[in-house]
């Protein structure tokens, strides 16, 4: 099952981060969708100043966050409808 997280603040990283270290089968985060650019929301999930330093290698482009290789698109769409979710 394909997944978009819509707001990447704590929540948000938070399910990213667990995603990411949790044995959660056939569930794969495909979008990332938030108000804020994706250099700032790379950092912020690599550098969290409660649950330290992640230790997967956090990358970014424009339209996506790369964790350990893996591409996850991200977008800034205010209007949740507008997702390309497909």
């Amino acid at each position: 099952m394909n997944v978009a997280i819509n707001g990447f603040g704590r929540i948000g990283r938070l399910i990213l981060r667990e995603w990411l270290t949790g044995n959660y089968g056939e569930i794969n985060i495909v979008l990332i969708n938030d108000s804020s650019c994706s250099s700032v929301a790379s950092h912020l999930l690599k550098y969290d100043s409660v649950h330290g330093v992640l230790p997967n290698e956090v990358q970014c482009t424009e339209d996506s966050i790369i964790i350990d290789g893996k591409s996850i698109r991200y977008t800034s769409e205010r209007d949740a409808s507008k997702l390309p979710l497909e």
